[in-house]
Order: structure tokens, then C-alpha cells, then sequence
């Protein structure tokens, strides 16, 4: 009887009149949905579309992917910058955008040990040290991108994981290949509609696959560490002892979690992420700068020299290396590590001081074009590593400091929302320059490549820039 009425009712579907019903109420949908869309953008009609659909073209594609190639000239307004944390091979991002797990660790934990942590990174940094650049007196060629991502890497995790991890080469090997597939993979799966973002994962993109069996690998090596450390936490509160505690983001983040589920392994890429490819961005870039001023090296080398013979690595040494402080901010300044930043969106209607108004929904970031603007800077185009270090000292103007954030200096974001990381990402990257200045001299490889490359919004240091380095004998300990 079923079948009977199906049938039926299909039979009359299938006539003319009945198709054409149909047909016009799909249009008649369409249409709809396009003229809603309009209203709801009328207010942005006037603000500049720059990579708009051509009228023969039905799809997006060829817009996306000359993004990908060209979008240091074509910000569009409109430009939503997902990580698709919905799918599980993003799942670090997950981690860190929804638990508040990754947060507390970061906010809270990482900004009171901060000054903990100095003696670990040194000690890090040497190792590290040893290892990629060598105690080599003769020159010898270093693909400078490449170690300086292991070197971040390697110190990132000693604070991260502790000594149990921070120097196991799979776990390593995991946070680079991790951190490079995700961001690429994250791009290409952009290319797609949203609704077709899964299927391309899981069957269109290697590198989705590669990413799946990266964090499987990350569970594997951290599970066994943090199970092992709350065995032993419990047997010594059994035992009427005080727990060990360990100055590591394992702890943090467990403590954070109290109990509560998480994915250890993909909050520890976070935590990897966060640190690693902005920071070995950060120190390429200045590696590349400043092998190109030697007087500028001497004159950081003398710096260092006095103040690690005033103190060594306590709360203060950093704070009194101004002038690698103003080095790493023109750095900085030059090649942000993204050329629009703040993504966000709008969570109602909104109008602007000068009238213009957002719709609830727009999605929007702010250029990092005022690095670059003539009005804001003199000889922009030119890295000059006093830069900062004379606007602090003329015209005593704090905000000159690295981690300061200001409209002009976007690289940590503004205000409320700015990057809590960037205290130890500056103590890190001042540690490590300390130790590579003071003990070698550097200088490019003739006919080196250091243009920056553009993906998309990223800006990154040449693949290709190499750098001479010979070990040389350091004036002080660190």
C-alpha cells in the first residue's frame, strides 16, 4: 500500500506542470537567498572589493587560489581565516580555541613562571646549539630556516615537556612536520566549498592524511609520560607526600584540566604551534638582518658582554638587552609574520566613527600595513636595528619595547586580546640570540636568496637563505 501511494505520487510528480512547479520554487529559493545576501551587504557595497568573480565565472576557485599566490596585494574584507577546527586533523586547534585548558596555561601558568624558565632555555639553547650550528672555528653553511626551527623547537619543548621529551628527535620531528603540513593543508582545504571540506580531507589532500598520523604519533609519546606522572602524583598523596611538581606546560595544562577530558597530544602541538613557527620565523628574520651588519653584531656583542657581567639570567637581563630588544622589534616591523591580523567577527550590527556599518556575521582582519607607511616610520623600506632603541632612549617612549603593542605595531595583535605568549617568546628569542652572537660570527652566503615568500597571509623567511657560521670563543658565560 506504501509503495502503491510512493509511486503514485511520484507519477505525478514527473509531469510537465509539476516540474515546473518545482523548477520555480528552486529558482524562486535561489534568487532569495541572493537578495537576502545583497540586503544583509548592502552596507559593505562601498567599501572596495578587490578580487571579485569575473561575470563568466561560476564558482570561487580561481578567486582562492590566486589568493593563495597574491594576497599581500588583494586583502579582501571578506576573508574568513578557518582552521577548520570542526575536522579532526585540526584538533590542536580545537584544543586551544575551546577547553580554556590551553589558555590557562598560557595566561596564567607560562606569565608566572616566566622568569623561571630563563636558566632552562639557556641551557636548552646550548645544547641545541652544539648540535645544529656545531663548535665548527671554520665557515660552514647553514640552511638558516630549517635549523632555526629546530633550535625554537628544541627550547620551546624543554619548557613545553621537560627534559623527559624536549630532546626526543620523534617528538621533534613531529612539531615540524605537524606545524608545516597543518598550516599549508589548513590553506588548500580553503580552496574548497565549506560543505565539500571533509570529503577533500579525508580523500583529496595528503598532507590531511600525513597530519592524522602526526598527531596519532604526538598521543603516543606524550600519553605514556603524563599517565606515568599521575601514577606517581597519586601514590605520593597516598603516601601522605607532596606532589612533584614540574615547571612544564604537561603540568600546567593538567592541573588547568582537573580532571576534566582532553587531548594531551594535540594541546601539546598547540602549545608547539603557537611557539615554533612564529618564533623560528622571528629568529630567521633576524638572523638574516643582522648578518648583513656586523658593525651592528659588535655593537649587540658589547651590550650582552655588559649586562651578563652585571647579573646572569635573572628577571632583569633581559629587560636590560635594549638594543637586541630594538633588533628583534624592526624585525619584527619589516616582515610581520602576517600581513592582516585580528581575525573576527562580527557578533552583531555594527557602525563605524565614520558611518560605514557592519552586518552581524562579517568576518574581518586588520592590515599590517603601517609597518611599511612612511608616515609612521622614516625610510621604511630599510631595516635599521636602532630604530627602536633611539625612540626609547630620545624620545622615552615605552611602546618602542618588543612585546608593546600599538595601531602601528600589529605583529602581537592590540589590546585585550594581544598574544599573552609574546612575553617568553621574547625571552626565548633573546636568550637564544645571546648565545649565538656571543659565540659566533656569521655573515650571508655570497649571492644568498633572503626575499620573503608570501603564502596567502603569511609572510616567511626565504626557504632557500643560508648563513656562514664558525664557532668563535664567547667573552662571558651563559
Amino acid at each position: 500500500m506504501i509503495t502503491d501511494i510512493f509511486l503514485t505520487a511520484l507519477y505525478r510528480l514527473s509531469t510537465p506542470e509539476s516540474l515546473g512547479i518545482i523548477l520555480a520554487l528552486a529558482l524562486s529559493t535561489i534568487f532569495g537567498r541572493i537578495a537576502v545576501s545583497a540586503y544583509k551587504n548592502r552596507d559593505l557595497a562601498k567599501l572596495p572589493l578587490v578580487n571579485g568573480k569575473k561575470w563568466w565565472q561560476l564558482t570561487s576557485k580561481e578567486q582562492r587560489t590566486r589568493f593563495c599566490t597574491q594576497a599581500k596585494y588583494m586583502i579582501d574584507d571578506a576573508f574568513v581565516n578557518e582552521f577548520h577546527i570542526n575536522i579532526d586533523g585540526f584538533k590542536p586547534w580545537r584544543e586551544g580555541r575551546k577547553s580554556g585548558i590551553f589558555q590557562h596555561a598560557v595566561q596564567v601558568n607560562l606569565t608566572q613562571d616566566i622568569s623561571a624558565l630563563n636558566i632552562p632555555l639557556s641551557e636548552e639553547a646550548t645544547h641545541a646549539l652544539d648540535k645544529h650550528l656545531t663548535n665548527d672555528s671554520e665557515w660552514h653553511e647553514i640552511p638558516v630556516k630549517v635549523v632555526a626551527f629546530k633550535i625554537i623547537s628544541q627550547m620551546s619543548s624543554r619548557v613545553f615537556l621537560g627534559e623527559e621529551l624536549c630532546r626526543n628527535e620523534d617528538w621533534l620531528q613531529v612539531t615540524v612536520d605537524y606545524t608545516r603540513d597543518a598550516v599549508i593543508a589548513a590553506q588548500e582545504l580553503r580552496l574548497w566549498p565549506k560543505l565539500l571540506r571533509p570529503f577533500a580531507f579525508r580523500f583529496a589532500n595528503p598532507r590531511c592524511k600525513a597530519i592524522q598520523e602526526q598527531l596519532k604519533k604526538s598521543e603516543d609519546l606524550i600519553n605514556p609520560i603524563l599517565e606515568k606522572r599521575r601514577r606517581e602524583t597519586e601514590e605520593r598523596k597516598n603516601a601522605g607526600l607532596k606532589p612533584i611538581r614540574h615547571y612544564d606546560a604537561m603540568q600546567w595544562m593538567d592541573d588547568a584540566a582537573n580532571g576534566r577530558k582532553y587531548e594531551a597530544g594535540a594541546a601539546q602541538i598547540m602549545m608547539a604551534i603557537a611557539a615554533n613557527f612564529t618564533g623560528s620565523d622571528m629568529l630567521t628574520g633576524a638572523l638574516i638582518c643582522i648578518s648583513q651588519e656586523p658593525e651592528l653584531v659588535e655593537d649587540m656583542r658589547k651590550e650582552i658582554i655588559t649586562v651578563m657581567n652585571e647579573c646572569q639570567w635573572n628577571k632583569s637581563t633581559l629587560y636590560k638587552l635594549r638594543l637586541m630588544d630594538s633588533v628583534l622589534k624592526e624585525t619584527q616591523r619589516i616582515k610581520p609574520a602576517a600581513i592582516a591580523v585580528m581575525r573576527r567577527k562580527a557578533i552583531k550590527d555594527t557602525q563605524l566613527p565614520d558611518g560605514t556599518r557592519i552586518p552581524k556575521g562579517t568576518n574581518m582582519m586588520v592590515s599590517t600595513h603601517k609597518s611599511w607607511d612612511s608616515n609612521t616610520y622614516e625610510n621604511p623600506e630599510k631595516f635599521d636595528g636602532y630604530r627602536f632603541l633611539r625612540k626609547r632612549n630620545n624620545e622615552k617612549l615605552e611602546t618602542a619595547q618588543f612585546v608593546s603593542t600599538t595601531p602601528e605595531s600589529l605583529g602581537f595583535g592590540l589590546g585585550k586580546f594581544a598574544c599573552p605568549g609574546r612575553f617568553f617568546a621574547a625571552n626565548e628569542l633573546k636568550i637564544v640570540l645571546s648565545h649565538i652572537i656571543m659565540k659566533y660570527d656569521m655573515k650571508l652566503v655570497p649571492g644568498t636568496t633572503t626575499d620573503t615568500q608570501f603564502y596567502s597571509l603569511f609572510s616567511m623567511g626565504n626557504d632557500n637563505a643560508k648563513i656562514l657560521f664558525r664557532r668563535r670563543q664567547e667573552e662571558v658565560a651563559l
